[in-house]
């Protein structure tokens, strides 16, 4: 089984954008064009019923995993699909590595008994992820 390797980096913000309904964490290869979506996730919607005291219209937050090569300065969200309008107040917070991880009741667990066993970061959820 391969399993991934890397540090998790959280972004978080609002989108104040009215309407808004996703955001898409980008990123820009240094000294390029380049971009490449790293996931996206769902903004908390108006219409959100019972929505818990604290939490904005707009708010979001998007936990992946950042590819090796790659810096948390390298990272930026947009609320669109052709990566043009960064969002502005946008938190970006390095969440630690795949080595960092405990071990934990809910990790992957081997097929086979005498399989080696493999560590799997479970304290953080992957909305989406692509890779280009």
């Amino acid at each position: 089984m391969n399993l991934p390797q890397g540090n998790f980096v959280n972004v978080s913000g609002v989108d104040a954008t009215e309407g808004a309904k996703v955001v898409f964490v980008w990123r820009r290869e240094k000294g390029t064009e380049v971009y490449t979506l790293l996931g996206s996730g769902h903004v908390v919607d108006a219409a959100c019923p019972g929505r818990p005291p604290g939490i904005s219209v707009g708010q979001f937050s998007v936990t992946f995993l950042l590819p090796p090569g790659c810096s948390v300065d390298d990272v930026f969200v947009t609320d669109d699909r052709n990566n043009k309008d960064h969002l502005p107040g946008v938190i970006v917070t390095p969440c630690g590595s795949t080595a960092d991880t405990p071990p934990s009741p809910f990790d992957a667990v081997a097929l086979h008994a005498d399989a080696p066993q493999k560590n799997v970061h479970s304290g953080s959820v992957l909305i989406s992820s692509q890779r280009n």
